[in-house]
């Protein structure tokens, strides 16, 4: 490990970066900027600027060898072990539909599914998907879509959008991997966060959803305009 650096302002777009603001912060060779001293970090990422000031330490990664499955595609990338599954999937493969929100897995924009399972994406690392199956918004249907997305259109849910392939991405799991028999269970279950505010059309998706997977037929119910200017 190289010795601690002070001193310095580094501005980067490059996200994969993983802040322990209680501690010191670790980041790899390959996002260090060509200032041979950092103190101060100034991050941008989407409309979210973070401050910090701590000691920042540098640690060299040796690249290793990560295959793993992606949308049903055998995929071998070589890369740093601890590189978070967000930023393979953006920056090494170009599948930008899963977005980064928090970098601390609590409003799971960065949500995809491993082996048929809701993950984030932002705080795993790629090491531990290893040799397993990992989906994104991109690869969840080959073919048209899916009742989950076909849900979201005729509901409408979508505002600015920035959470919703993570959001369908963990409905998706819950519906095909519990037997929660309604709309309210399944709410419960996801802790997935919209900035814009869209949970009562969420809901009305849900009951729909429900209903199609309880009854084989679906009930569309569009919010009227006084439930939407309640919202």
């Amino acid at each position: 490990m190289d010795k601690a650096l002070k001193a310095g302002i580094w501005l980067t777009s490059d996200l994969s970066i993983m802040l322990q603001l209680f501690n010191s912060c670790v980041i790899t060779t390959k996002t260090v900027a060509s200032s041979p001293s950092l103190h101060g970090i100034i991050i941008a990422c989407t409309d979210l600027v973070i401050y910090a000031t701590c000691q920042v330490t540098i640690q060299k990664e040796e690249k290793v060898m990560i295959e793993l499955t992606v949308n049903g595609e055998s995929r071998q990338l070589d890369i740093e072990s601890d590189m978070p599954l967000l930023w393979v999937l953006r920056n090494e493969l170009g599948l930008t539909g899963t977005k980064f929100g928090c970098g601390i897995a609590a409003c799971g924009a960065c949500t995809v599914q491993v082996n048929g399972n809701a993950m984030r994406s932002c705080v795993t690392p790629v090491s531990a998907v290893q040799g397993q199956h990992v989906t994104t918004i991109e690869g969840l249907s080959s073919n048209g879509l899916t009742d989950v997305q076909q849900a979201w259109v005729e509901h409408q849910i979508p505002q600015c959008g920035y959470c919703q392939s993570g959001m369908i991405m963990a409905v998706s799991a819950h519906l095909d991997n519990s037997s929660a028999s309604s709309a309210d269970e399944t709410a419960r279950a996801i802790s997935n966060i919209c900035r814009c505010g869209t949970y009562p059309r969420i809901r009305r998706a849900l009951a729909s959803l429900q209903e199609q997977r309880n009854t084989g037929v679906q009930q569309f119910d569009p919010a009227t305009a006084a439930q939407e200017n309640n919202v």
